[in-house]
């Protein structure tokens, strides 16, 4: 995909999937450090915050349907959908890289 610069719709590259994949390592790595810093606590909750309301479509569409705590359990678990999208966005990439500078050399 990223050789050829095409990126079929059904990918879900949506400015907001986007961000909420960043935002969602970011959460990781900040619940990791709130643990020991209330800096770090206070991050967690302006990036989970920011993720809710980057899904908040999606969310008010599950809250009409389903229950409060539904809704909070697809919230965490499109949370770790988002974390677990990273991963594969960054081994697309450095394989891209990799690939890109290996057809230079």
């Amino acid at each position: 995909m990223l050789r050829y610069r095409i990126c079929r719709s059904d990918l879900n590259t949506k400015p907001h999937h986007v961000a909420s994949v960043a935002i969602s390592v970011l959460l990781l790595a900040s619940i990791g450090g709130a643990l020991f810093s209330v800096a770090a606590l206070q991050d967690s909750i302006v990036l989970a915050v920011a993720l809710v309301w980057l899904n908040r479509g999606f969310l008010f569409f599950v809250s009409r349907i389903r229950s409060v705590p539904v809704t909070v359990a697809v919230g965490v678990i499109a949370w770790i959908i988002y974390v677990l999208s990273s991963f594969g966005a960054i081994a697309g990439v450095t394989r891209w890289v990799r690939a890109s500078i290996g057809s230079r050399a």
